[in-house]
């Protein structure tokens, strides 16, 4: 086998010969351990970022639930929280108790199921769009108690 190098100002392509004159391009090794390593590291880091520029890390502190309820589930649905768009990649379970809310699998680091009682939702208008259809617009208000303050403040985050 003979390595031939081919070089141009634009284009650099390293090529492996065999005996037969066939050619094919070689991946290093280092760069499939590059991939195995990193695409998931990155993925993890991405999916933990979305998950606070969302708010979804702070719905979990209050209403993250991990047990099995009794619901009708709607899969790969869409929603905006905080300015962050998902698009058809959530899990929605509507039950008595409220609004169930999960990912899909592979975006679920960093996104555990929340169980929102219908108490907690505020302003929940309607709205209908020529291009949308209709959709729903919601408010939910997270009551934060301080220990140095000793008060409740309430943040109105829009979902």
């Amino acid at each position: 086998m003979i390595w031939e190098w081919i070089d141009s100002p634009f284009l650099r392509i390293d090529w492996l010969t065999n005996s037969s004159g066939r050619y094919g391009n070689l991946i290093p090794p280092i760069m499939i351990l590059f991939f195995i390593v990193l695409f998931p590291l990155m993925w993890c880091d991405i999916s933990l970022l979305i998950a606070f520029l969302s708010g979804w890390s702070r719905l979990a502190e209050r209403y993250r639930y991990d047990a099995r309820i009794e619901c009708e589930f709607f899969s790969f649905q869409s929603g905006k929280m905080g300015g962050v768009d998902f698009n058809s990649c959530l899990i929605l379970g509507v039950s008595e108790r409220g609004l169930l809310m999960s990912m899909l699998l592979p975006f679920r680091i960093g996104h555990p199921q929340l169980l929102i009682p219908w108490s907690d939702f505020h302003d929940v208008q309607e709205n209908r769009s020529p291009i949308f259809g209709s959709y729903i617009l919601a408010s939910v208000a997270i009551s934060q108690h301080r220990k140095e303050s000793q008060r409740g403040s309430r943040d109105n985050l829009q979902y």
